[in-house]
C-alpha cells in the first residue's frame, strides 16, 4: 500500500465530512427557527419582523420608564403589546 494514497482518502473523506456539516447548518437553522415561529404562532416573514420591532419597542420602553419619563414608553409600550399581538394571532 502506498502511504500516499491512504493520506489522501484520509484528507478526502475529513473533507466531505466537514463540507456536509458546513451543508447542513443553514437548513438547520432555518428548521429552528420554523419551530420557534410555530411554537410562538408567529407565521411569516412580516409577522417575523413585526415581532422583532415590537420587542425592540419594548426594550425602549423598559428604558424610558427607568429614566424617569412616563408618557412616550407607554405609548411605545401600548404600540409594542399590539404589534406583537398582531403578529403572534
Amino acid at each position: 500500500m502506498d502511504e500516499g494514497t491512504q493520506d489522501g482518502g484520509l484528507a478526502q473523506s475529513s473533507g466531505e465530512a466537514v463540507g456536509g456539516f458546513l451543508s447542513g447548518i443553514p437548513a438547520a437553522l432555518r428548521d429552528f427557527f420554523a419551530g420557534v415561529g410555530k411554537g410562538a404562532g408567529v407565521n411569516g416573514m412580516f409577522d417575523w419582523i413585526a415581532l422583532v420591532i415590537a420587542i425592540a419597542l419594548l426594550i425602549g420602553a423598559a428604558r424610558g420608564i427607568r429614566r424617569g419619563r412616563i408618557v412616550g414608553p407607554l405609548v411605545s409600550g401600548f404600540i409594542a403589546v399590539a404589534l406583537m399581538g398582531w403578529a403572534v394571532s
